[in-house]
């Protein structure tokens, strides 16, 4: 990893005084994943998350708030081609072992700090897809969704 001065703020609204900093980055993102796998409840992964404080204060613990926000407004739901308007079905995404309701913040903390400045943690993300309808009866093709990631600094 570069030099973590280098590293941009997660950019916030709001009267916050912090000496430390956070950085949040989708360091493996798995754009495939088999549906078998989630039919079948295995929780493929599809993304490996890291979350950075710096500038922290030493045997402190750091966290946030995260939410993930899909592109369909209705909640998680796969589209043919991406297209909102185009046959879809619902999945389920984990943070864990914890579900990741859509657009809901959860808390993301246990980020202690390693050394004097800084501390580092990774979660994966996974999903799951529950036999129905929608499934069964969706054409073939290529879905997909869009996920939007926010963070708020607990501190």
């Amino acid at each position: 990893m570069g030099d973590p001065t280098t590293i941009p703020d997660i950019p916030y609204e709001g009267d916050f005084d912090f000496d430390h900093y956070y950085h949040f980055q989708v360091i493996e993102r798995f754009e495939n994943f088999d549906l078998q796998s989630a039919l079948m409840g295995l929780y493929p992964v599809i993304a490996r998350l890291q979350l950075d404080v710096y500038e922290a204060l030493p045997n402190e613990e750091y966290g946030v708030e995260i939410a993930f926000s899909s592109s369909d407004p209705q909640g998680f739901r796969l589209h043919k081609n991406g297209d909102l308007v185009e046959a879809w079905f619902p999945y389920r995404l984990f943070l864990e072992n914890t579900e990741i309701i859509n657009n809901q913040f959860m808390v993301w903390s246990q980020l202690f700090t390693q050394n004097n400045t800084s501390a580092t943690a990774y979660k994966d993300v996974s999903v799951l897809v529950e036999s129905n309808s929608y499934v069964e009866n969706a054409p073939e093709g290529i879905y997909r969704d869009t996920i939007t990631v926010f963070i708020v600094p607990l501190d």
